[in-house]
């Protein structure tokens, strides 16, 4: 491993680069005219039949800037992204070439390929924010998450014994967007050492390899156990390419040197050195990607031997070509007589996209298609690209498709619908049976026929629906039925029982598919096929943690049973313990005996708090009238208070996509048609109310972006204790929208009939709501500003399996838990 020393400096380098590549991107203007020379035609001179695409930042034409898609070798403009608010940006693309993901800062944003049309994204708020160059983000390989490194820094600095200057303290991760959700949903943690600009990819297995270049490290990331599962230690170099296998990761370091790191052992198999002897190469290789043609026979590595003074600048005079098998050098592609600040080979690998950015000489500043090996340009054009990309364009795509401007994000009406089978699944009961339907005009498709079901819920790949039975062995002493588990598959194949009852909460990983499983015994951990079982005596079972590595539960210890009239002596507690049952952890004892309980609520997005109500006197009476929600380090430490009163129900909170703020139904009182208030706040921040005192707020949601919540809203009826008043009260309920702040406030629907539990697409697109009209439930499906509203499930109804059931209308005071009727899976 290189000395601590050269690592700063190195650290020092490549600060400065990336401050000059900010300059180069703000030196970048719209300029010039049309792809000029001669072209060979498609499918001669070495190009071939299939479209191909160049994905850049920058100004190939008077069009404008920002990232755009080249057709090549016309040089047609296919798609425009011009709403870059950083400077520079990193992309990824999705496998199936119909998505890009592009970092710009803390926004990430969802494109589609090649128009750049932006279909969604979110905002985190620690991402690491490259100006250009650098694959700090990556996606797995069937699409549905994408990984992005983030840092974040502690709020101390320490000055350690092998450090030579204090450094602020931070903590590495990968957060894991869910394009499904449109959201961020759980962070993987990295192990001490910082990473430096990392560069991340991902193994066909779908396990992701970390470069971490200021400590020398190759991490091994398994994002389905939610952990780093191995490290590869002195694979020095700032630079990466992964091998079509994904089985060696090849790391070039600027002073011309490659190393192949094995990546099944964990061990640096080879050592080359790529400059010739005499080439002046002490360094001659500029930070910047590394690129593969698309057999992944060949690398291509820009260098400047014997130039100095280009490194500073991130140009490079020559491009190496290097046999991946070998690992010798078979090429040096000479790049124009202006050194090339970018580039990149076609999937061919027969020729190559190169660009200048000379910000001294703006005349200068070109890109060239140039052959290889000879480096003779087949056409230019001027305008500067930097973070060149090139890919074929999938066949699926019908021709070039014109780029649509960025809708503005001022209003929700302005969100871009997607294509139907993007607004995913709806899972229902009717009568008592489950069915599904792909929204927004799918068939109905029915799983069960025995009317005696309940609950359905999607598992974390959309794979599995668990749902609860009515158990044949009959009803408890309170007329309830006792009820099983059962999990079939998403295309209504393999059901069976999980568990034979009587069951409580049951909660899905929120990263894979596995259960937790609420009885009186204690909870239980199982796969989704009923293997990897694990008990956990005690436990009353309340959430997974963000990366599903743990779970919070409570606990009740009887010390002495009640006599005389007076209650039982309890012990109450609030622990964590790993998913395997291993390393249990107390987090609060409310003392012995206890007078008061804990209820888990949730963790919080970053894993770093258990959110909790109280349980005061282990009332239901009190407890049904509201409490605070607190929320208690897990690494130890004092509760905080989060909200002084709401009520307990897990649809009346709900965390932002970036994790950063909190969504809350603020107010006491268990009817819920009066004190019931929207507020936003964070952990250990202060509370903002957003509801009008004359309105009853309740059932609200973000959107995926974070900037709107949808709501449920009604006048409010005070000192209404139920009955037709109550029933008039609920029924003027409607569907609002408000900013995140509390302005821009509108009314989206506007019917005779109760609406409720707006829920948002994973686009931000539409909105999916209950409509009541007495005892017949629907669910609707609008646009964000209230347009198109369409019926999409009728007769939504539960199973006639009690006798103790109040009216839809009614639920729990005006509180009907939707959650037991559908499950969304967007």
């Amino acid at each position: 491993m290189g000395s601590v020393a050269a690592r700063v400096i190195a650290l020092i380098v490549l600060l400065v680069l990336l401050a000059a590549m900010a300059s180069l991107l703000r030196a970048l203007q719209p300029s010039g005219g049309p792809l000029t020379g001669a072209l060979p035609t498609p499918g001669a001179g070495g190009f071939g039949a299939t479209t191909t695409v160049a994905y850049a930042l920058g100004s190939p034409s008077a069009e404008g800037g920002g990232l755009v898609a080249i057709e090549l070798p016309s040089g047609q403009v296919l798609g425009r992204f011009a709403d870059i608010r950083r400077q520079g940006g990193a992309l990824a693309f999705a496998p199936d070439g119909q998505r890009a993901y592009l970092l710009d800062g803390p926004y990430l944003h969802e494109l589609e390929l090649p128009s750049l049309r932006r279909l969604g994204g979110a905002e985190l708020s620690d991402a690491v924010t490259p100006m250009g160059h650098a694959r700090v983000l990556a996606v797995s390989p069937d699409g549905r998450e994408v990984y992005v490194q983030a840092v974040r820094y502690l709020d101390h600095q320490r000055q350690a014994p092998d450090r030579m200057s204090s450094q602020p303290d931070s903590e590495d991760s990968l957060a894991v967007y869910d394009v499904a959700r449109g959201a961020f949903t759980r962070r993987i943690p990295l192990t001490a050492g910082a990473c430096g600009l990392s560069e991340i990819h991902v193994r066909p297995d779908g396990r992701l390899v970390v470069l971490c270049p200021f400590i020398s490290q190759v991490r091994l990331v398994d994002p389905r156990l939610g952990r780093q599962i191995g490290t590869t230690e002195d694979a020095v170099g700032s630079m990466s390419a992964l091998t079509t296998d994904g089985r060696r990761l090849l790391v070039v370091d600027r002073g011309g040197s490659m190393q192949e790191i094995d990546l099944d052992r964990q061990t640096v198999a080879r050592r080359v050195q790529l400059a010739p002897a005499g080439g002046g190469c002490a360094p001659c290789v500029p930070y910047q990607l590394l690129h593969l043609s698309a057999d992944g026979t060949r690398l291509f590595l820009r260098a400047a031997p014997g130039r100095p003074d280009l490194l500073s600048t991130g140009h490079g005079s020559v491009v190496w070509v290097i046999n991946t098998t070998t690992l010798q050098r078979i090429a040096e592609v000479p790049l124009p007589a202006a050194p090339a600040f970018d580039a990149a080979p076609l999937p061919d690998g027969r020729s190559l996209l190169a660009s200048n950015t000379n910000t001294q000489a703006a005349n200068e500043r070109g890109s060239w298609l140039i052959e290889v090996p000879s480096g003779r340009e087949l056409a230019r054009w001027p305008g500067g690209l930097v973070a060149i990309e090139v890919r074929s364009l999938p066949a699926s795509v019908a021709g070039p498709q014109p780029a649509a401007p960025l809708a503005p994000l001022a209003e929700p009406a302005t969100a871009t619908p997607r294509t139907a089978p993007r607004l995913g699944r709806i899972a229902f009961l009717r009568t008592g049976d489950v069915w599904v339907k792909d929204l927004p005009d799918g068939q109905e498709r029915q799983l069960t026929r025995d009317g005696l079901n309940a609950q359905p819920r999607w598992s974390a790949s959309r794979e599995w629906l668990a749902f609860t039975r009515a158990s044949p062995a009959g009803a408890d002493t309170s007329g309830e039925s006792r009820r099983e588990l059962w999990v079939v598959g998403a295309d209504a194949g393999g059901a069976h029982r999980l568990d034979s009852g009587p069951i409580g909460q049951v909660r899905w990983s929120p990263v894979a598919d596995r259960l937790a499983i609420g009885t009186p015994n204690g909870a239980v951990v199982t796969d989704a096929d009923g293997s990897n079982r694990h008990d956990l005596p005690s436990a009353d079972f309340g959430a997974w943690s963000p990366d599903g590595a743990w779970l919070a539960y409570t606990r009740i210890d009887l010390l002495a049973p009640g006599t005389g009239g007076d209650p039982p002596q309890r012990r109450a507690s609030l622990w964590v313990v790993r998913a395997d049952g291993s390393e249990a952890r107390k987090l609060l004892d409310a003392g012995a005996p206890s007078d008061q309980g804990f209820l888990v609520a949730d963790w919080s997005p970053d894993a770093q708090y258990v959110l909790y109500w109280t349980d005061p006197g282990f009332s239901a009476s009190l407890l049904a009238d509201g409490t605070e929600l607190m929320a208690v380090p897990v690494a130890g430490g004092q509760p905080v208070q989060v909200v002084d009163k709401t009520l307990v129900y897990r649809d009346g909170f709900q965390w932002s996509a970036d994790g950063s703020r909190l969504v809350v139904v603020e107010g006491g009182l268990r009817m819920a048609w009066e004190n019931k208030a929207i507020a936003v706040t964070t952990i250990g921040g202060s509370l903002r109310r957003m509801s009008d005192p004359a309105r009853a707020d309740v059932h609200p949601a973000w959107s995926p972006d974070g900037r709107w919540i949808a709501y449920s809203s009604g006048p409010a009826a005070p000192g209404v204790g139920g009955g037709d008043d109550a029933r008039r009260a609920l029924a003027q309920r409607r569907i609002w929208v408000m900013q995140a702040d509390g302005s821009a406030k509108r009314q989206l629907t506007n019917t005779d009939q109760r609406d409720e539990w707006p829920r948002w697409s994973a686009d931000g697109s539409h909105i999916v709501f209950v409509r009541l009209a007495d005892e017949r439930a629907q669910l609707w499906l609008m646009r964000t500003d209230g347009a198109d509203a369409r019926l999409v499930v009728d007769d939504l109804t539960n199973a006639a399996t009690s006798t103790t059931q109040p009216p839809l209308w009614f639920g729990f005071y005006g509180s009907t838990d939707w959650s037991r009727l559908f499950d969304w899976m967007d």
